[in-house]
């Protein structure tokens, strides 16, 4: 069987491994890796272990984080789509409360994916320019500025504006580029591609 790469303890549960909050923050971003290498049972496993000791152990930056990426999970997986909706919610109410801007970057990104995870299409695009807009002013978090790219043009293209979608996937494609972050230039690919399709083909 193929081995885990997680740096949970087999069998562990969130109430035995550790009382560190560095080690759920590692969790935390081990999981998010797992995802970028397609092992999304492995993440959401590991996600939902993150938020149970973030909770007990009162982590609630990682705690904010790991809500605030749990749609991403859901998007990819088909799975949990109401649960990570409702956790966004909370993760953005929390991180204004935190006044941090790493969670609000994760909270905000996140609720706007979650949206378009049920389509609701409007309210996606609204949370996705904000989230985009607090990144690029606050410079936190722009290494996944293509990734939010490339959902707010699937927001526009799920309103009918096929077009717009198709050119915020191209700019999705050219920061991935400009700023090496390769995994969401491929993310900008896809959904140029998938919109170029809709739109019956596109150069």
């Amino acid at each position: 069987s193929e081995a885990t790469l997680s740096p949970w303890p087999v069998g562990a549960d969130a109430g035995t491994w550790s009382e560190d909050p560095r080690d759920t923050w590692i969790l935390c971003f081990h999981a998010m890796a797992a995802v970028d290498m397609g092992r999304i049972a492995e993440a959401r496993r590991e996600l939902e272990l993150v938020v149970e000791s973030a909770q007990r152990l009162g982590a609630l930056e990682v705690l904010c984080i790991a809500w605030g990426f749990g749609p991403v999970v859901a998007q990819i997986s088909g799975v949990g789509a109401d649960l990570a909706l409702a956790r966004a919610r909370r993760a953005v109410d929390l991180a204004e409360k935190l006044e941090s801007p790493l969670s609000t970057y994760f909270a905000r990104w996140g609720l706007g994916v979650a949206h378009l995870v049920v389509e609701d299409w409007p309210e996606a695009e609204r949370l996705l320019r904000s989230s985009l807009d607090g990144a690029r002013k606050s410079r936190v978090g722009l290494l996944g500025e293509a990734g939010m790219l490339a959902n707010l043009a699937e927001a526009v293209a799920g309103q009918g504006d096929l077009e717009g979608g198709i050119a915020l996937a191209r700019e999705a494609i050219a920061v991935g580029r400009e700023r090496g972050t390769a995994l969401f230039e491929c993310l900008g690919l896809l959904t140029f591609a998938r919109l170029g399709l809709f739109a019956g083909g596109e150069d």
